[in-house]
């Protein structure tokens, strides 16, 4: 508002009036000056005195000297006074400025939690809805369900191991219902076909490193190629015909799994466990199975050429019929396990032991054994096989192998089991150098580095 030349005064003196002590001061410099000028008036001779000096010791000089010096004095204190003033208004200010500031932050941090209980509120809803919906008769609205709550989690990180949970569930829970079983024994329905692409290979960066549980899920013939499953629970999954081609399945949990069939080519198994596994049949050539648990793993009739097998374990594994040409498996464990008519052209069994328990990494195992003959004393290569051998053997391999399987076993029949490679299987077991060993240690290291830390 603008203040008129009349309002000017007028609003200095209610300034002053607000400020007793300005206002005393003032007024004593009022009284000051009009003294001053009452006594200048008395003699006109004072103006001369007043700039040239009025005659040391008189009367008017001693009592105008004394009113100069009140003056300067009460002016120095209005001064003062000013100053305080602003001083303190500047404090006022600022304490109102704080106080201001304080309060809008308070506001902010109201709005903000408001903000949150409304935006929870939203997601509750959508999560209520999407798993209401993942329950629907229809399988479209399940599968809409589904993608409602993918794109929950792909909005809210803190709620993505909660819709992986609850997407996997309803993957297990649907697969193992008995009329799917019937409708979907060899092809994974549209729905689940279509959950398992979303999951882990169109939007898997979304669900990196959470924990996957699709144990004993029904997933026969599914499309997995180059789907990202390391560190997942697959044990007593159906997996049989699956393509998992180029599939991420590092430390992954496999134990049981049925997998005859299966198409694992150049599929990433570092550290994966195996025990039990059936993979009679299956195709894995160039598979990366480094530091493998293949314990009592059925692999008849197994395609395992150029497949990385370096410091796997395979006690009691059957790999009867298996192909093994090129394979790469030094420093494996192959106590008990069987190998009547594999084939082991340019095998590479350097290091290989058949050891109970060596107790030793698979570093340690090639660098204890550089310059040694490989013991293979408990691992079968030939013989050693009755017909119910064979028919059990045969059982699980798929229809178009299990006749070669059964052929290629005949000459094993009733013969004396043999613990060393057939002479013409160009298998290698002799010597190695500390370079060879050194340079397998290097390959082994580069093909763990992606393997999952295991939990504890």
């Amino acid at each position: 508002m603008t203040i008129g030349r009349e309002g000017a005064p007028r609003a200095s003196l209610e300034r002053v009036r607000r400020q007793p002590v300005l206002a005393v001061l003032v007024a004593l410099l009022v009284v000051l000056l009009a003294v001053f000028t009452v006594v200048g008036v008395c003699d006109p001779a004072w103006v001369h005195g007043f700039f040239f000096g009025a005659p040391e010791g008189t009367g008017k000089f001693r009592i105008l000297e004394f009113v100069g010096v009140g003056m300067g004095g009460v002016l120095l204190a209005i001064g003062a006074a000013i100053a305080h003033r602003r001083a303190a208004a500047m404090e006022e200010t600022a304490t109102a400025q704080a106080k201001a500031a304080e309060a809008q932050a308070e506001a902010a941090a109201q709005q903000a939690a408001a903000n949150r209980g409304a935006e929870d509120g939203r997601r509750q809803e959508r999560l209520k809805n999407a798993i209401e919906h993942l329950g629907h008769e229809s399988d479209s609205v399940r599968l809409g369900g589904a993608y409602e709550l993918f794109h929950l989690a792909r909005d809210t990180g803190d709620l993505r191991q909660t819709a992986m949970d609850i997407l996997c569930a309803h993957i297990r829970r649907t697969t193992g219902e008995s009329e799917y079983l019937e409708k979907h024994k060899t092809k994974p329905s549209t729905e689940v076909q279509s959950l398992l692409t979303l999951l882990f290979i169109q939007e898997h960066e979304v669900f990196v490193g959470r924990r996957i549980d699709l144990r004993g899920s029904w997933l026969n013939g599914a499309m997995l190629e180059r789907a990202r499953l390391q560190g997942a629970d697959l044990s007593e999954a159906q997996l049989q015909g699956a393509n998992l081609l180029w599939t991420q399945l590092q430390g992954a949990d496999l134990s049981e799994a049925q997998l005859q069939g299966a198409d694992l080519r150049w599929a990433q198994l570092q550290g994966a466990r195996l025990p039990g596994a059936q993979l009679q049949g299956a195709i894995l050539p160039g598979a990366q199975l480094q530091e493998a648990i293949l314990s009592r793993a059925r692999l008849q009739g197994a395609i395992l050429s150029e497949a990385q097998l370096q410091g796997a374990h395979l006690l009691g594994v059957r790999l009867q019929g298996a192909i093994l040409s090129e394979a790469q498996l030094q420093g494996t464990n192959l106590l008990g396990a069987q190998l009547q008519g594999a084939e082991l052209q340019g095998a590479e069994l350097q290091g290989a032991t058949c050891q109970l328990s060596s107790g030793l990494t698979f570093e340690e195992r090639i660098h204890e054994g550089t310059g040694r003959e490989s013991d293979l004393s408990k691992a079968t290569f030939a013989g050693g096989l009755r017909r119910e051998d064979v028919d059990s053997l045969v059982e699980g391999v798929p229809d178009e192998g299990a006749g070669e399987l059964r052929q290629e076993l005949e000459p094993h029949i009733y013969w004396p089991p043999s613990h060393e490679p057939p002479e013409d299987s160009g298998a290698i077991v002799g010597t190695y150098t500390e370079e060879e060993a050194e340079r397998w240690i290097a390959e082994y290291r580069e093909a763990m580095r992606g393997v999952p830390k295991a939990d504890g």
